[in-house]
C-alpha cells in the first residue's frame, strides 16, 4: 500500500510540474493544458478512486474527480451530456477546482470560458469511456433522468468490468417498470464480478396507468435473495397496509446495520418482530426512541426481543440518558 501511495503521488507531482511549465510558457495553449489534464485521469490506475457527478445549470455536464492521495484533489469538467449542442455552439464553460494553489491560473482561464474543437472534445471523451474498465470506484448522482436511464447510464456501467465499490443514487422519469432487486441484479451486478461495495438509491417516477409491470409480494420477497445485504436504511413515513407481504418470515442472515430512525412505527414492528423478521446478525440499529416504545409495549413484549438482544450500538433519537431496567433486559448486549 505504501508503495502504491507513493507512486500515486509521483505520478501526481509530475502532473503538477507539467502544467506549471505549460502555464509558464509566453503563448500558452488553452487547449493543451486541458488535454493534459484529461490526460492525467489515467492516474486513477494508482490511485483507485474516481467518480462521476451530474449538476444542472441551465444544461447537463458530467463532473470527472479524481483523487490522487491527500495532495492533489482535481475535478474537471470534461463532457457536456448534451450531444447537439455541440452543433450549435463551440464555446464552453470549464470549471476546475484545484486544492494546489500553483494551480490558480488555470483556474482563472477554465472559468473564463475556452473555445474547444468539436472533435477534439469528442476524441477526449472517448479516451476517456475506453479507460472505465480500469476503475476500481465508482460515484454516479444523476437527478431526473429522462430516457437516458436505459440507452446511456446501463451501457457505461457494464463496462466497468473490474469495479470494486460502486454509489448510484439517480430519479428516474417516464420509466413503465419500477427499478427493482431482480432488474438492479440481473442488469448491473452479474456485470460486476469483482464488486464487493454496492450503495445505491433508485428514485422511480411512473404514471400508474403506464406501469406494465406491478410489484407483487413474491417480487419483494426475491429482492437480492441471493446478495449478502449487510446495511438496510429505510426511509418511509407513511403506514403499511399490506400485511399479507409479512405472511412468513423473512430472514436476513448477513444484516449488521438497520436504520429505522426516519419510519413510520409499522416498520419497526416489521423489521424487528420475530414472528415477521429474522435477524441473527444485527448488531447496529438507529432507531426512534418513543416508536420503538410503542412497538415494544414499553419494553415489555416478547416478540421484538429476540431481535434486539445481540444489537451492540444502538443509536437513538431523540437522545435519552435514562432508560428502564426493562430497556437494558430488551438490549442484553448494550
Amino acid at each position: 500500500m505504501i508503495g502504491t501511495n507513493n507512486l500515486a503521488r509521483e505520478k501526481s507531482q509530475l502532473t503538477i510540474n507539467k502544467l506549471e511549465k505549460l502555464m509558464n510558457r509566453k503563448q500558452c495553449n488553452c487547449i493543451q493544458c486541458i488535454t493534459y489534464i484529461i490526460y492525467s485521469l489515467s492516474l486513477f490506475i494508482y490511485a483507485k478512486n474516481i467518480c462521476l457527478n451530474t449538476y444542472k445549470d441551465g444544461s447537463h455536464r458530467e463532473m470527472a474527480c479524481l483523487k490522487i492521495t491527500s495532495e492533489v484533489l482535481l475535478y474537471a469538467s470534461i463532457i457536456p451530456i448534451i450531444e447537439q449542442q455541440m452543433n450549435k455552439i463551440n464555446l464552453w464553460n470549464y470549471y476546475i477546482t484545484i486544492e494546489m494553489p500553483a494551480l490558480n491560473i488555470i483556474l482563472q482561464m477554465l472559468l473564463d470560458g475556452i473555445l474547444i474543437n468539436r472533435e477534439e472534445l469528442i476524441y477526449i471523451r472517448e479516451d476517456l469511456l475506453n479507460n472505465l474498465s480500469d476503475l476500481k470506484c465508482f460515484y454516479l448522482q444523476y437527478d431526473r433522468l429522462n430516457g437516458t436511464y436505459d440507452s446511456q447510464i446501463l451501457s457505461l456501467l457494464r463496462r466497468m468490468s473490474n469495479i470494486e465499490a460502486l454509489n448510484l443514487h439517480t430519479t428516474i422519469d417516464n420509466q413503465t417498470t419500477f427499478i427493482d432487486g431482480k432488474h438492479i441484479y440481473n442488469e448491473i451486478i452479474v456485470h460486476m464480478s469483482r464488486l464487493h461495495t454496492f450503495n445505491f438509491c433508485f428514485c422511480t417516477f411512473i404514471q400508474l396507468n403506464y406501469l406494465i409491470h406491478h410489484l407483487s409480494k413474491y417480487d419483494f420477497l426475491q429482492t437480492f435473495s441471493n446478495i449478502m445485504c449487510q446495511q438496510s436504511s429505510i426511509s418511509n413515513k407513511l403506514n403499511s397496509n399490506d400485511n399479507q407481504l409479512y405472511s412468513k418470515i423473512i430472514e436476513y442472515p448477513y444484516l449488521i446495520l438497520l436504520n429505522l430512525g426516519f419510519v413510520h412505527h409499522d416498520y419497526n414492528d416489521q423489521f424487528l418482530n420475530d414472528k415477521k423478521a429474522h435477524l441473527p446478525r444485527l448488531t447496529k440499529s438507529t432507531v426512534n426512541y418513543y416508536k420503538l416504545i410503542t412497538v415494544t409495549k414499553n419494553f415489555t413484549s416478547d416478540g421484538i426481543r429476540v431481535n434486539c438482544m445481540k444489537v451492540k450500538q444502538l443509536n437513538i433519537n431523540p437522545k435519552i440518558r435514562i432508560f428502564s431496567e426493562d430497556f437494558y433486559v430488551y438490549f442484553l448486549s448494550l
